[in-house]
Formats: C-alpha cells, structure tokens, sequence
C-alpha cells in the first residue's frame, strides 16, 4: 500500500494567477499574454489546502493587473490569517493599496527592476515607468520600516548584454533604496556574451556579498553558466515534500523549474490531495530524495559539457543551445 501523503504537510504555494501583463520585458518567455486562471480553482479546488499553509508566493503576468489577485488573497486570509503572501511584480502600479496589503500580509516582495539607470531600464522595457517602479519601491520601504512589519523586500536583475554592466551598480541601489536581498537571473536564450566584463561584474559582486551589506543570490549558477566555472547545484530540495506549485492553466507541480515533466495533472480533473499522492508524486520525491536532481532546472543544476568548440548547456534533461567558445 502506498504511503499517504496528508495535506497538512503543505506548507507553502506558489501560484501563478494568468498571463496578463500591462508591459513587455525583452527577455519574458511569455508568449501568451491574456490567460487568467478559472477562479474555481482558488475559490473551491484549493478551499482544503489554506487552512494548513504558511507562504504563498502570487506571480503573473503582473499580479496588480490580474483581476483574481486581491479575491484570492481575501479567500486565502479569511480561512488563514497566519497566511503570508510573497508577489513578483515589475511594481509600476504597486502604490500604497497594495504596499498597505503586504505590510501588513506579507512574506515578501519582489520587484523586477533588471536595470539600474533609467535608460537601460527603457532599453529593456517597454511600457515601464522607471521613477514610478523606484518611487514605489521606496515608499514600500520606508512604509515597511514605520510599521516594523517583517515583510522582504527584494530586487531582481535579468543579467542581459544591455545591462551587464549594471550589475554593481543595480547592487549600489538596491542598498540606497533600503532592498533586503538582490537577485540575478538569467535567460537561457539571452546569455551575456561578454566574460571579461561578467567576471568583474560577479568579483564586485561576490566582494559586497561576503561583506554582509546585501544579501545576493544567482551568481553560482550565472557564472557556470557563462564562466563554466565549477557549479554542483544543490544538495537537497524540500519542496517535493511541503510545496505545490499551480499555474494558470491548473497544472500542478512541485516546483515551477520542473517543467512538463515534472507536471502531476490538472485540478480540472484530479483534486490536488489525489494529485499530491499520485504514483508520479511519490516517483518524484523518491528521485530528489536520492538527490537525482535530473528533472530540475538550471537555476538548482547547471549542467556543463565542453570542447573545443562548442558550450553545451543542458536543462531539464534536453540540450537547449550550443554556443561558441569567446
């Protein structure tokens, strides 16, 4: 008989509520840009999971756009309201109602910034409003401060060609504006070409990192990525025992770097404690727990093979690209 996993053991969620976005950013991999989640989904098919979690992180498209974002978080605190929300916003129209919701509601902020002037940010974005996102970002802060509430702020950082060398001095801003940790991403597509000017990017980086002024996250896997530098990946994941992961078409996952294969079903047909105990949940708990992280993406597992002429990167298990050697 096979174990039976309660949902108690569910602590955090992350949910993606649609598509909509009310700007583009050169590198989004979002093709769709209208999607919204069926509202039964956080109206009924999660009514049995609020009651036991403790984190749940909102992402779009743009959640302050998407019309299910403020109803899913009252729904969410009316059966919870230990409940704290984390969001990923490009934070253009996060003013003071949504900045009073996560004082007061919230396990962080994120807000992506991918640039630290307003000219690259336009370079990037289209549709942004720099001193918007950055005058938001501070009221949030000095808000968050006032309240002593023990809300996150973060910033994040797309590390592109047009904005490499930003890299220090997004770090010299986040720290001006009060942010608690920085993170870089990058896109698999979209690899900065340039290694001289990364490795001295990521030196200035890795210097202020051990120094303690900012918390830093997403060098590592940068720099193997790029760099080929030595990178393991991780050591153990927990999220196959305690999170859930939901996009807006109610697919259901551990973790959104899993990819389609590591998709359980669809809360349209399965409830998500059959989905939770499935013969492919207890498979894809077995594999992480022997650290066989083959289904992950490249943020938890970088994954090299060199030669003279080619740099192979590889995730989820597929070849994806083949760049020349600088």
């Amino acid at each position: 008989m096979r174990n039976v996993n309660p949902l108690r053991e569910l602590k955090f969620l992350h949910i993606v509520l649609g598509a909509a976005c009310n700007q583009h950013c050169k590198m989004c991999f979002q093709s769709d840009k209208q999607s919204l989640i069926d509202p039964e989904i956080f109206r009924q098919k999660l009514r049995p999971l609020y009651p036991f979690l403790t984190s749940v992180c909102i992402q779009g498209g743009e959640p302050t756009i998407l019309p299910s974002t403020g109803e899913f978080i009252n729904i969410a605190l009316a059966m919870n309201p230990f409940i704290r929300f984390g969001i990923v916003t490009n934070g253009r129209l996060f003013d003071s109602r949504w900045s009073d919701i996560f004082v007061r509601y919230g396990d962080f902020v994120n807000i992506s910034l991918n640039a630290a002037s307003k000219k690259i940010y336009s370079d990037i974005t289209i549709n942004g409003d720099w001193e918007k996102v950055i005058s938001n970002l501070q009221e949030l802060s000095n808000k968050r401060r006032k309240a002593k509430s023990k809300l996150k702020v973060w910033a994040s950082f797309v590390v592109l060609d047009d904005n490499l060398h930003e890299m220090q001095a997004f770090l010299t801003l986040c720290r001006k504006i009060g942010v608690d940790k920085a993170r870089f991403f990058h896109d698999w597509k979209l690899l900065p070409s340039n290694g001289i000017l990364l490795a001295e990017q990521l030196r200035k980086a890795y210097k202020l990192k051990s120094s303690g002024a900012i918390e830093i996250e997403g060098l590592e896997s940068l720099e193997a990525l790029v760099l080929r530098k030595p990178f393991s990946g991780l050591a153990y994941c927990t999220r196959p025992l305690n999170q859930i992961f939901i996009d807006y078409f109610g697919n259901v996952s551990f973790c959104c770097l899993l990819g389609e294969r590591g998709i359980l079903g669809n809360l349209h047909s399965e409830s998500l404690s059959g989905l939770w105990n499935s013969r492919k949940a207890l498979e894809i708990r077995r594999r992480i727990r022997s650290k066989d992280f083959s289904l992950c993406g490249t943020y938890c597992k970088p994954r090299g093979t060199f030669d003279k002429k080619t740099f192979s990167l590889a995730c989820d298990g597929h070849t994806l690209i083949d760049l020349p050697i600088q």
